[in-house]
């Protein structure tokens, strides 16, 4: 068992893995758009381990020094797995594994590590109690042999994507479209930077049609397209490991340009139809929009290390633990689809208003959490360029 387990904000305690058995054909075949040993020496690094030692029969080069991960060979599994047992503490004679008799991840006291490996290099498995994944959050760990059981593990990966953090609308309509599209590109090489752009030419056009005035369905259908495209950059970025810091700041800029760009292009075609109040909405809307993106980008680059990823950041200001129905209606996901409901009926300026008071609300936060508080905590290590896709609308 895990004598202790604590909270660690940098280095983790498991700093080793073994990859034992044979590397065989069916590592090599390709699972969510990586070879299944190249994802598990990704997911590994990904944890925090930077020693990987791989172990096919002969047993000679395991150490008995520390602690240690193994993992059979062809194995798949949910990275929050690996990360969790990296953080973990382990007394020297204990064992955990997670999984099953045909596919487990273990963690190994020091004392225990020669002999998991040697069991689990030579086909077999570690005479050990196993802990069945956590089904609360869907974690799995397989070895798939066979095209079908590859598919379904491709599903599986995919719906780890999922994050407690996604809002309603994320959560029902744009998450499972988003990865349906990513489950059609993951066999090509499109990058999430690429993903980024195309989604955001995507939202121009949007912008470009709501501007003109009398297109507010076509122009709300194509901000939600990208809205919906948007979430693939950041699930292609997470399943291929491609995460970068320029991809993280792409991704946040182009969505905080795409959204006050299409607030001020519904404002503008509701002044012409004659809303004499668009027009000052829409100049105190990009005013705050300014206002809100100064103390954001503040935060990214003086506290959270210069990454792009605003899950980094914590507001004491109109944030709370867990989410609330209010705070769904404040993120973007749900402006988004609101946006095209309202046009559908004809009824668009409610959405406009709605969205202007949100983003006059964002600036307020980040003034109040600079000048009162010194600015934003810092938490987490953010899930990427996917992250800011689904952050509140302003």
């Amino acid at each position: 068992m895990i004598a202790r387990r604590r909270r660690v904000e940098s280095a983790p305690m498991v700093t080793r893995a073994y990859i034992a058995g044979a590397d065989d054909a069916a590592a090599c075949v390709a699972v969510g758009g990586l070879p299944v040993s190249t994802r598990q020496r990704l997911s590994l690094r990904d944890a925090g381990v930077d020693e990987l030692i791989a172990v096919s029969g002969n047993v000679e080069e395991v150490r008995a020094d520390s602690a240690a991960i193994v993992v059979p060979a062809g194995t798949i599994w949910h990275p929050a797995i690996v990360k969790r047992l990296a953080r973990s503490w382990i007394d020297a004679d204990n064992v955990v594994a997670i999984g099953s008799a045909d596919a487990a991840v273990y963690l190994c006291g020091r004392n225990r590590v020669a002999a998991i490996v040697s069991a689990v290099a030579a086909g077999g498995h570690a005479d050990v109690r196993f802990v069945p994944p956590d089904p609360r959050v869907r974690e799995f760990v397989i070895r798939p042999r066979s095209d079908l059981e590859r598919r379904a593990a491709t599903t599986l990966l995919l719906r780890s994507l999922e994050k407690p953090s996604d809002g309603i609308a994320s959560r029902y309509l744009h998450r499972p479209l988003s990865r349906a599209v990513t489950r059609l590109l993951l066999p090509w090489r499109v990058t999430p930077n690429e993903m980024t752009l195309v989604a955001a030419a995507i939202g121009v056009a949007g912008v470009l049609v709501a501007w003109r005035g009398g297109y507010a369905v076509a122009g709300a259908a194509l901000f939600e397209i990208q809205n919906i495209l948007d979430g693939c950059d950041g699930e292609i970025a997470r399943l291929k490991h491609l995460r970068s810091r320029g991809g993280e700041w792409l991704d946040q800029v182009v969505d905080d340009a795409l959204n006050i760009a299409f607030l001020a292009s519904v404002g503008s075609a509701l002044a012409r139809g004659g809303s004499g109040y668009a027009w000052p909405v829409t100049r105190i809307a990009v005013a705050a929009q300014i206002v809100h993106v100064v103390g954001l980008y503040s935060g990214l680059l003086f506290r959270a290390g210069g990454r792009g990823s605003v899950a980094r950041l914590r507001w004491f200001v109109g944030s709370g633990e867990g989410r609330s129905l209010l705070g769904d209606l404040t993120r973007r996901d749900i402006i988004a689809a609101a946006y095209l409901v309202t046009a559908l009926l004809d009824v668009v300026a409610a959405t406009f208003l709605w969205h202007a008071a949100i983003t006059v609300g964002s600036a307020v936060v980040t003034t109040l959490q600079w000048v009162v508080w010194g600015g934003p905590a810092v938490q987490g290590d953010g899930d990427g360029a996917d992250e800011s896709a689904d952050g509140a609308a302003a």
